[in-house]
């Protein structure tokens, strides 16, 4: 449990074979039933469980504080991660690497719509726009009893820091593009039809 500290993530996150962070579809797996030594270690679970999502919702609360109103998409809710929507696939991309360097646990959930795994799109061949776009833009914010405040603080200034600069890149692209258009093109005002 001591590498689940975002400090010390980066160690099993750097070991490529435990493939932490991956999502994969297998649909053979075995169901049989628990050792008594893992049923063992289940013992006090549920207060467990309820210190954990008690935790969590504090956690949750405080991204959900701290990102409102920054042009950044927060969901209001206590889940096992923060769902955050980015402002770009970029802006995403860069964002999971920024947060690998630093330990910060930030993650990219899905690489892909569900409909593009290649099991359910021998089934189903259909596009899903908002399921790209969700898998496109969203990441996910540690919300575990072992993430600081020091930590809370560095994930809120790294996700607002970066979605800044490509809003503010977005806008400079669009007031650019607006003033060019202007300087070449005369604007008239569309004709309105005459009852």
């Amino acid at each position: 449990a001591i590498f689940v500290r975002p400090a010390l993530f980066w160690l099993p996150a750097g070991l490529r074979w435990l493939k932490l962070g991956e999502t994969q579809f297998q649909p053979d797996f075995s169901v049989r039933r628990l050792s008594p030594a893992r049923a063992g270690l289940l013992e006090g679970w549920k207060g467990r469980v309820a210190r954990g999502k008690s935790i969590r919702q504090l956690v949750a609360d405080y991204y959900n504080k701290q990102l409102r109103g920054h042009d950044i998409n927060p969901f209001p809710s206590c889940y096992l991660r923060f769902p955050v929507l980015t402002t770009s696939n970029a802006t995403k991309k860069a964002i999971i690497r920024y947060s690998q360097k630093a330990g910060l646990g930030i993650s990219g959930m899905y690489p892909t719509s569900l409909s593009k795994i290649k099991w359910i799109s021998e089934h189903d061949a259909g596009r899903y726009p908002g399921a790209e776009m969700m898998a496109e833009l969203l990441v996910t914010l540690p919300t575990h009893q072992f993430v600081s405040p020091r930590d809370r603080e560095a994930v809120c200034a790294l996700v607002m820091t970066l979605c800044k600069r490509t809003i503010e890149g977005m806008r400079n692209t669009a007031v650019g593009q607006a003033r060019s258009l202007s300087q070449h093109t005369p604007l008239e005002a569309p004709r309105l039809p005459e009852y």
